[in-house]
């Protein structure tokens, strides 16, 4: 009786601290988006595309924000990833607040998703639920982007 009483506290533990991350992040992310892009109206479209980005090249692993380096072309650094600074900046924004209240909890992958449903949202869109979880990825190769960003100079009929 005495292993189950307990095993039963332990869950309910987890369940309040696992709530409690959750109420904490999204609290943190939508004040903050919504206060960036009611601001800034180029903040949404770009969230989203980004994501977009994000998620054709190597699955929505938050590859798309890392930046490149003297040894390596990162993705964002790809030609068709024209993305304006205002997407990666708000990502940032995002991560700085939630790092104060909840600190070391929420991979920037998740953000990221969490960011391109407010960014939905904010311009009118559905809402869904974003299940929480992703690692954010190492790496991030330019290269990987042209193989699997559709090209914007093309029509319907070639990807038919």
């Amino acid at each position: 009786m005495q292993v189950a009483s307990k095993r039963m506290q332990i869950e309910k533990a987890l369940r309040s601290i696992s709530l409690g991350i959750l109420l904490c992040l999204f609290a943190s992310c939508s004040s903050t988006y919504q206060s960036l892009a009611a601001n800034d109206n180029v903040v949404s479209p770009s969230t989203l595309r980004m994501s977009m980005h994000d998620c054709f090249i190597q699955g929505c692993d938050g590859s798309i924000l890392i930046s490149s380096t003297s040894d390596n072309s990162a993705e964002r650094d790809y030609i068709d990833n024209d993305i304006p600074q205002q997407a990666f900046d708000t990502i940032d924004a995002i991560k700085k607040a939630l790092e104060e209240s909840c600190p070391g909890v929420v991979s920037c992958a998740d953000i990221m998703a969490l960011a391109t449903l407010q960014a939905v949202q904010f311009l009118g869109g559905p809402s869904w639920q974003v299940d929480l979880g992703r690692r954010d990825s190492r790496t991030s190769l330019a290269a990987n982007g042209a193989a699997n960003i559709p090209r914007s100079n093309l029509d319907a009929k070639f990807y038919l």
